[in-house]
């Protein structure tokens, strides 16, 4: 889900489209959950109807370095392994 929202602000149909299989119950709970850990925002427009958007949040953001760095190690230890 998070992937989904790094390409920017989604609302929670569009969430329930892209990822596959998951129910609104719980894509309910993740997004809450998300919310808590300050990964996500809920951005509520007042517009009629009302428009309500999730965003990835800075805190998420800080992680890409080390995520960045995780999947150059990764690239390199397969390398190292197939050959």
């Amino acid at each position: 889900m998070l992937n989904s929202l790094c390409t920017g602000p989604k609302r929670f149909t569009e969430l329930r489209k892209e990822v596959i299989g998951i129910t609104d119950k719980t894509l309910d709970r993740d997004l809450k959950k998300l919310q808590t850990d300050k990964l996500i925002s809920r951005q509520v427009q007042d517009s009629t109807p009302v428009l309500i958007e999730y965003q990835i949040t800075d805190h998420w953001r800080s992680l890409n370095k080390v995520l960045y760095e995780l999947l150059n190690w990764g690239l390199s230890h397969r390398k190292e392994v197939i050959g």
